[in-house]
């Protein structure tokens, strides 16, 4: 067997996993719509919607719902992992995997024993406790967490703080714990895992090639799934813990393992198990974690009809716009005034210093640039004559000098003076950044603040 043929399934598996990320990547930084998003939620060819159905089942337990769109997206991922195998996720999909793997090759290589020893089924209490602290914190738990979203992330749209979460884990691996993250702690895997007892394409075995060499066991992740006795008399590997990642085709030299359909399997009939024997993981470690989550789900669940809307008088006044925020967003597109500058008159402050607001077209005023600037023409403190030209005050000529705070002080940075230039300072320079152009169908929501001089008579302001 060449060096290839040993690791063709490995090569593919990083080819996908690198190939997903290069498609995220040109999607954010290209915009190219092949596809865009995150793991999380994702688009193909800006039409088809994934979503993370794991971050979508936390969601729930806040007690939010989702929009239609988001719900789909999550039925088509879970279809796809019910054929390809729930814990295909992991092997060619997500890129934490290649961290662990690294890990995992070199503890092999450096000869590093067991450290540490936790049981498999955690996860499983793990996931049941991201749906929990779901529904208790009203967050999705696990999302703000993530170690992948956090890998994702940064090897998209740039290196952060996160990777340090990404080193503990591959330090985990290498030093204290085999597999540890993804073999015992990582809650999604749990999540895809159950999935996966249900997945059509499955790792096949055919018990008359097996001589009981022993070569798949120490190369695969999950080495709990190898029961021999069990797999033969199904003839493929049914736990749904299984990665589907194929290092056991790649390192069997009789060829025992292979990639199959469930529907085509054929079992040994050496063995009186059947199909529905019960894999190694405990059933009641497995029912605890749901029945966890369940509970969290119905005791967390929102209240239906107006009364959960209501008001609770706890002594602090709270106001809110008077406005249903669905219709808000249902507005027709602004409609823009076409009045020529100097025509369209003005508009009152909404409060003493504001920034002057635009009424004039700035059709072919935009975009605005520190080399390009229609507005001085008739701003400019030399080419206006009274106030109502709106000359640009001398603030905007002055450019902030910036010192480093002493220590001790609540800001690192501070201002320590300004520079007066002949032109606009470039902090300056793109007047729409304040002074924004104003629609003429947009109506102002309506407010519950009171105004400062009519809070003895109670009256509401705009």
């Amino acid at each position: 067997m060449t060096w290839l043929q040993g690791h063709q399934y490995l090569l593919l598996r990083r080819l996908s996993q690198v190939g997903i990320l290069v498609l995220f990547w040109l999607g954010a930084h290209q915009h190219l719509g092949w596809l865009t998003g995150n793991l999380s939620s994702s688009r193909v060819l800006r039409t088809i919607p994934l979503s993370d159905p794991f971050a979508v089942l936390q969601i729930l337990a806040t007690g939010r719902w989702l929009s239609a769109t988001v719900l789909v997206g999550a039925l088509l991922v879970l279809l796809f992992y019910l054929l390809a195998g729930g814990r295909s996720f992991c092997a060619w999909v997500c890129p934490l995997n290649m961290v662990t793997d690294l890990a995992g090759w070199l503890r092999r290589r450096l000869g590093i024993g067991g450290q540490l020893r936790v049981a498999r089924e955690v996860r499983f209490w793990v996931m049941g406790m991201a749906i929990a602290l779901s529904a208790l914190l009203g967050v999705a738990a696990f999302e703000w967490l993530s170690p992948i979203a956090m890998l994702h992330r940064e090897l998209i749209f740039g290196v952060g703080f996160g990777l340090l979460s990404v080193a503990g884990i591959f330090l985990l691996d290498l030093f204290l714990l085999r597999h540890g993250w993804c073999g015992s702690l990582c809650p999604l895997g749990a999540f895809y895992s159950l999935v996966g007892r249900l997945s059509i394409l499955r790792i096949g075995f055919d018990a008359s090639r097996c001589d009981h060499c022993g070569d798949c066991v120490p190369i695969c992740p999950e080495p709990q799934v190898i029961r021999f006795d069990e797999i033969g008399a199904r003839g493929f590997i049914g736990d749904g813990q299984c990665l589907n990642c194929a290092r056991c085709l790649e390192v069997c030299p009789r060829g025992a393992f292979s990639f199959i359909s469930r529907f085509n399997a054929r079992p040994s009939r050496t063995t009186g198990a059947t199909e529905e024997t019960e894999v190694p993981m405990e059933r009641n470690t497995k029912s605890a974690a749901w029945i966890l989550a369940l509970l969290a789900l119905v005791l967390m669940a929102p209240s239906e009809g107006e009364e959960a809307l209501a008001e609770v008088d706890d002594g602090v006044d709270v106001y809110f716009r008077d406005a249903d925020l669905g219709a808000m967003s249902a507005q027709a597109l602004e409609k823009y005034g076409d009045a020529d500058p100097g025509d369209a008159g003005t508009l009152d402050r909404s409060f003493e210093g504001a920034p002057p607001q635009i009424l004039h077209t700035v059709e072919d005023m935009l975009p605005i640039t520190s080399g390009s600037n229609d507005c001085l023409d008739c701003h400019h403190p030399e080419n206006t004559t009274d106030e109502e030209d709106y000359p640009i005050p001398e603030s905007h000529f002055q450019e902030p000098l910036m010192a480093m705070g002493q220590p001790g002080e609540a800001m690192v940075w501070k201002v320590q003076g300004y520079k007066k230039g002949d032109d606009v300072a470039g902090s300056r320079f793109n007047c729409t950044m304040c002074h924004t152009p104003q629609a003429l169908n947009v109506k102002t929501p309506r407010t519950l603040f009171p105004d400062e001089n009519q809070k003895d008579a109670g009256e509401e302001s705009r």
